[in-house]
């Protein structure tokens, strides 16, 4: 099962990163939707999350990426979450997790970047 995670006071301009990775390729699907104060923005398909996709955090607001993973096969997938400060620097702790499963199986998370007023 996948946790959840929260970065608060996020400096505006930092760098909100979503990396999705599987022992198997092919058999473990994703996607995502990114949510900036409660309106969908944009959805992240299974092509962008394995390469790693990124999005700007910009003040005053909460950006919110409710990720899904589908599994086609048995496999591990692992979750990559990263915040960057506008100067390069890492914030706050990196997430990574993993979740197992097998055909049929679903798991999701979500990520919040709360910039800083």
């Amino acid at each position: 099962m996948l946790d959840s995670d929260q970065w608060r006071l996020v400096p505006d301009g930092s760098t909100l990163a979503v990396k999705v990775s599987s022992t198997v390729q092919g058999a473990c699907q994703s996607s995502a939707r990114l949510v900036v104060d409660g309106t969908e923005r944009e959805q992240w398909s299974n092509a962008d999350l394995v390469q790693g996709k990124s999005v700007t955090v910009r003040s005053p607001h909460i950006f919110t990426v409710d990720l899904n993973l589908f599994f086609l096969d048995t496999a591990t997938a692992t979750v990559d979450a990263t915040i960057t400060d506008p100067m390069g620097g890492a914030f706050g702790t990196p997430y990574s997790e993993s979740a197992s499963g097998t055909k049929g199986d679903s798991e999701s998370t979500e990520f919040d970047a709360i910039s800083a007023v």
